[in-house]
Order: C-alpha cells, then sequence, then structure tokens
C-alpha cells in the first residue's frame, strides 16, 4: 500500500480486503488498534487489564505512564536507520 500511494492507509480495514481475515485483539476480541503516525504505523492491543491504554506499556513506565497495552511500531527503511 504504501509504495503504490506514498502513504500509509488511514484505517486497517483499507488494506484488509478479504472479509476471512481476521485481526483481532487476543485480549478483548475486538480489532487490533492501527494508528497512522509520521513515519510509518503501529498496531497495538490492549492488555490484561482490557483497557486501551493509548499503547503505553512497561517501556513507557520510566517516563511515568502506567498501561499494560502491547505494541508493535512499524518504520520504513531509511538508509540511516538499516543495520
Amino acid at each position: 500500500f504504501h509504495r503504490q500511494n506514498g502513504k500509509y492507509p488511514a484505517t486497517l480495514e483499507t488494506v484488509l480486503t478479504d472479509s476471512k481475515t481476521n485481526l483481532l485483539d487476543p485480549f478483548s476480541g475486538k480489532p487490533i488498534i492501527y494508528t497512522r503516525r509520521d513515519t510509518g504505523f503501529r498496531l497495538h492491543v490492549v492488555g490484561d487489564n482490557l483497557k486501551d491504554d493509548d499503547a503505553v506499556n512497561g517501556e513507557d513506565r520510566s517516563q511515568g505512564m502506567l498501561g499494560d497495552d502491547l505494541k508493535i511500531d512499524f518504520r520504513p527503511i531509511t538508509k540511516s536507520n538499516k543495520r
């Protein structure tokens, strides 16, 4: 999608054209939460507390934020971040 359109989709449903595709949050049973970001996108699910903590998890606790969501950030590979 990004290669063809030069941007990430506004919603995850835009790229999930197969009605049999299920990307459900294993905790809540609701669709996985997709957020388009300035560089890339984020997928996250609620944690054991079954509450959307805006993708805050243990990694963010050092900044005084609490939450138990699980998140994955996707960023395009560029020359500057390529290993």
